[in-house]
């Protein structure tokens, strides 16, 4: 064994590995944070009207030698378009729209419940997040 390595084991009979034993000869890493904004297309809400999402998503690239890794995190999600021609949509969308951005943030996908009695609006709201999630990726 020479100076730049050390023998280390892993429990009894486990195989032996040789690693560094200086920090100076392991891999820079880097990591760049990129913070973007991204509206998926209008969905339909039924007869009701439309629902548009947009996100604010955090993605992070961690570069470790020659490898890669992207993570990406929902941070922030609104809801600038939905019905809300009558009373009773702006109720119905006001009560159900902040339960289905929490489910949002929850599950960072768009797989999430939709809300009773707003059927349609979560419809159309889960279709919007499906794309915006969508176009995300291909940024």
């Amino acid at each position: 064994m020479n100076r730049f390595q050390k023998l280390v084991t892993t429990g009894v009979g486990a195989a032996a590995l040789a690693v560094p034993a200086s920090s100076a000869f392991a891999a820079a890493q880097t990591k760049v944070v990129v913070t973007r904004k991204v509206t998926g297309l209008s969905a339909p809400a039924g007869r009701w009207g439309y629902v548009e999402v947009t996100l604010t998503v955090r993605k992070t690239t961690t570069t470790v030698g020659t490898k890669k890794r992207i993570t990406r995190k929902i941070i922030k999600v609104g809801v600038p378009v939905y019905p809300n021609h009558t009373d009773r949509s702006v109720y119905i969308n006001q009560t159900a729209l902040p339960y289905l951005i929490q489910e949002t943030l929850q599950a960072q996908s768009a797989n999430i419940q939709m809300i009773s009695g707003a059927s349609d609006s979560s419809y159309a709201y889960i279709q919007s997040l499906q794309r915006a999630l969508v176009l995300e990726k291909k940024v």
